[in-house]
């Protein structure tokens, strides 16, 4: 697997001041707002999760063919275009 140089520099250099700022703004922050923030994100997560477990609306649908045109539902039209 290849990666370009461009995009790991600019990469790692997001990662780094992301983790700066965002270690900022939580550190002031109130551990309520946290808890409440983590829980919403971890129920959307879930979620998603069972969405794309039950295969129910575009979730189930990413990176599967579907059996009416034999595209997967990331790329509908991938297939038929040549």
């Amino acid at each position: 697997m290849e990666i370009d140089k461009l995009t790991l520099i600019s990469l790692l250099l997001a990662m780094i001041v992301g983790s700066k700022v965002g270690a900022s703004l939580v550190s002031k922050m109130d551990a309520e707002k946290i808890r409440l923030g983590m829980g919403i994100g971890l129920l959307v997560v879930g979620v998603v999760m069972a969405l794309k477990q039950l295969q129910i609306g575009p979730f189930g649908l990413v990176g599967m063919e579907t059996e009416s045109t034999g595209s997967n539902g990331l790329f509908p039209l991938s297939n038929s275009i040549e």
